[in-house]
């Protein structure tokens, strides 16, 4: 479902709405951004955006980030947030998008793409900033796992055999 909002100073999509907040935490260097349209799946929300930050700090600065752009830029304030001030996992709830920043270890432990395996993953629009950290395996494969030798050209596979004899 994608709805159009509409307030005195601009319309945007609920999708626009992910976007813009996934850009405002790329602003401050969230790593790992995953988000996820769970509108056909939950009426909770329509969709998460879920970020790691890597200290406390940084958590309350992709926050503060977040609430400050959406605010600027499309007049929305979250409805309401929780963990600001308490440690390793903020949420933002704007209603139709809700903002999960979490540390690296209770966002491994709580597995949220996981439990919202079945709605649907959203590419992000390219971001300035680059995560130079791993990204959360949402399906328990590895690289290796997924390697398929028909990929690699003749030459390549002619030297690996070569090299094993």
């Amino acid at each position: 479902m994608t709805a159009t909002l509409t307030n005195i100073q601009t319309e945007y999509t609920i999708e626009q709405l992910a976007f813009l907040a996934a850009d405002a935490a790329d602003d401050r260097k969230a790593g790992d951004m995953v988000l996820i349209n769970i509108g056909e799946v939950s009426t909770l929300a329509d969709y998460l955006l879920i970020v790691t930050g890597f200290s406390k700090v940084q958590l309350r600065a992709i926050s503060d980030s977040v609430a400050d752009k959406l605010e600027e830029e499309l007049d929305r304030r979250p409805l309401r947030t929780e963990g600001h001030n308490k440690g390793g996992w903020i949420l933002l709830d704007y209603g139709d998008l809700i903002v999960h920043i979490l540390m690296p270890d209770l966002r491994e432990f709580y597995s949220l793409e996981a439990f919202w395996g079945h709605g649907q993953i959203v590419a992000l629009p390219e971001m300035q900033h680059k995560d130079p950290a791993p990204t959360v395996d949402l399906y328990g494969s590895t690289p290796e796992a997924d390697f398929d030798e028909s990929d690699l050209e003749d030459s390549e596979l002619e030297d690996d055999e070569s090299a094993e004899i």
